[in-house]
């Protein structure tokens, strides 16, 4: 087993200084006059900040995500309805589609067999 090999340690976030903050500005500003147009202001303008505390924000990411799955559940809630609505749709269809068939079955066979080719087939094949 050899220890030879370090893996790199995760950097540290460090606070920013004012002097990093204010080469920020100054950069940006420099990227700002290339493309600046006439009508729009001389200074660059700020980047939101969020002076919410980590709190604050992960609370409202909390109640997001909770929100989110409340959806969810009325979502997948009103799908059983649905598929029931379908399938109860779809067994009426079956029933009617069902009964016409034989129905018709019930009027073919009733006609007389040397009428009715398929018949007549049918009857040899079974012995009839």
């Amino acid at each position: 087993m050899s220890f030879s090999k370090s893996t790199p340690k995760p950097e540290m976030k460090s606070f920013v200084t004012e002097s990093e903050l204010e080469e920020k500005r100054q950069v940006r500003q420099a990227e700002w006059e290339k493309v600046r147009k006439a009508d729009q202001p001389l200074e660059c303008p700020e980047i939101p900040l969020d002076n919410r505390t980590l709190f604050d924000r992960l609370r409202e990411q909390k109640l997001k995500d909770e929100e989110e799955k409340e959806e969810a559940k009325k979502m997948s809630k009103c799908w059983p309805c649905d598929i029931g609505r379908s399938l109860a749709i779809f067994e009426h269809e079956f029933c009617v589609l069902r009964d016409t068939l034989i129905g018709r079955l019930a009027d073919w066979h009733s006609l007389p067999q040397s009428s009715n080719f398929f018949c007549r087939k049918f009857c040899a094949r079974s012995g009839k």
